[in-house]
């Protein structure tokens, strides 16, 4: 299952990717991934001034937040 969301608090947008798979392993990091997945993220995360957040727990939570 993939879930995609997104919200809007004053000027703050995030924006969240859901899966209940197996989720990223700890050792999987956005800033330093060769997967062209997380490199993709990084760079439009980059772009935005936005920072980015993994959670992993039941699956894996992206969840990229910037200004609008």
């Amino acid at each position: 299952l993939i879930e995609v969301s997104s919200h809007l608090a004053g000027d703050m947008v995030s924006v969240t990717v859901r899966d209940n798979g197996n989720g990223l392993p700890e050792t999987v990091d956005p800033g330093n991934s060769k997967g062209f997945g997380l490199m993709l993220v990084k760079s439009i995360t980059d772009y935005l001034n936005g920072t980015i957040r993994i959670e992993r727990n039941s699956g894996t939570n992206v969840i990229l937040e910037f200004r609008k």
